[in-house]
């Protein structure tokens, strides 16, 4: 166990420190999740109430496009040094490893979105949410199911030819219960309605977490491997 935490913070420190040295990742992914939002907002004019309804599938749409460059880096610095057979031939745990993308990802998807909401309550004039708890739970959760997935998906993909095709094909069906609880539990946070049907969604997506966390941990040890 002891081992295992050791690689996982290994590999979470190494990809935090490369990032804030270089920030490549992250000035692209933000400059083009603002670029999305901009062309938007021309897109649907001026209609406050238009603005308001599209709002929370538009922040989840420009979070999932803007992450998918994120995660198609997960382990291309590795491959592209060498480095990732090695780190499967050496003592360290392909799991501890995935887990450890996984949570630099989601970070990185946090810091987008965060930026995206705010952008869009500047450039969409609207108002802060009226159940912060409920939209914070949902961000949390539905970010950790994107990091998970996408993750997992940009190591199957990574030595493939068409990998920045393959990952979006591969991930995109597989989010659709997720970006579909999470819009509407950031719709009900937005308009600070807490009910039954919020409670179900976000049961929903503590499942879909639950299950597919579980899944591609226990499944990432071949697929390294292969």
């Amino acid at each position: 166990m002891t081992h295992f935490l050791r690689c996982f913070s290994a590999i979470f420190y190494k990809d935090l420190l490369s990032e804030l040295r270089q920030k490549e990742i992250l000035n692209t992914v933000l400059f083009f999740g603002l670029l999305i939002i901009f062309i938007y907002s021309f897109a649907l004019g001026t209609d406050p109430n238009l603005l308001k309804k599209m709002a929370p599938g538009l922040l989840w749409l420009v979070v999932l496009f803007s992450s998918i460059l994120a995660l198609d880096r997960s382990f291309q610095s590795e491959l592209e040094e060498g480095c990732l057979d090695h780190l499967v031939l050496y003592a360290a745990s392909p799991r501890a490893l995935f887990l450890g993308k996984v949570v630099t990802n989601f970070f990185t998807i946090l810091i987008i979105q965060i930026t995206s909401a705010f952008a869009m309550m500047i450039l969409f004039d609207l108002p802060f949410p009226d159940n912060f708890w409920l939209l914070a739970v949902t961000f949390l959760l539905g970010n950790l199911g994107l990091a998970t997935l996408g993750t997992f998906y940009a190591a199957l993909t990574i030595k493939t030819k068409a990998r920045q095709a393959m990952l979006p094909l591969l991930l995109f069906p597989m989010l659709i219960p997720l970006l579909l609880a999470s819009v509407y539990a950031t719709q009900m946070a937005l308009e600070g309605t807490l009910t039954e049907g919020s409670s179900a969604w976000l049961t929903l997506l503590g499942i879909y977490n639950l299950v597919f966390l579980t899944a591609c941990t226990l499944a990432i040890e071949p697929l390294l491997e292969a």
